[in-house]
């Protein structure tokens, strides 16, 4: 690798370091979402993640998915590498009744970029961003439990995503 790609590279980690912080801070992370950045901050796939802090990676993968279940020591050590601790906050009692946008559109780094209140306008939102960027960017109901992300290529095509639960 020559060294104009490792400084590249070394500044979209500081960059996607800097969003994860922010929204660590606005209290609009999900577990399953910070795990992910810190996880493509760290450079690492998911096998190589999971060794790194010492869990299976079946529990990792699992958990990015939504579908695991992992224990409070897994959890701990998967935030670790990050200085960051689990804890408890009170739930926003307006955050499924009265947000003030529906759908969030995300870009590759699950950064949230823009916000729509109805899903055509985050789509049309989305395709542009995807083409301007040429990277997928994905969309999200905020007021469902279960939430299903809609994938927007580059060239403009929708793609359902994955379903998870809140």
């Amino acid at each position: 690798m020559n060294r104009k790609t490792i400084d590249a590279r070394a500044k979209r980690r500081s960059e996607l370091r800097d969003v994860l912080y922010a929204r660590l801070e606005a209290g609009d992370l999900t577990l399953v979402e910070a795990l992910r950045m810190m996880r493509k901050i760290a450079g690492k796939t998911q096998a190589e993640y999971a060794k790194m802090v010492h869990i299976s990676p079946r529990v990792l993968i699992d958990f990015e998915r939504g579908v695991g279940n992992p224990t409070l020591r897994s959890l701990e050590r998967m935030f670790a590498p990050f200085g960051l601790d689990l804890g408890v906050r009170r739930r926003n009692p307006n955050a499924n009744s009265d947000t003030p946008y529906q759908y969030s559109i995300l870009d590759g780094s699950l950064a949230v970029v823009a916000q729509a209140h109805e899903m055509r306008e985050a789509v049309a939102v989305a395709r542009e961003r995807a083409r301007s960027t040429s990277i997928a960017h994905f969309i999200k109901d905020s007021r469902r439990r279960s939430r299903t992300v809609v994938s927007v290529s580059p060239d403009g095509e929708l793609g359902k995503g994955s379903t998870a639960r809140d």
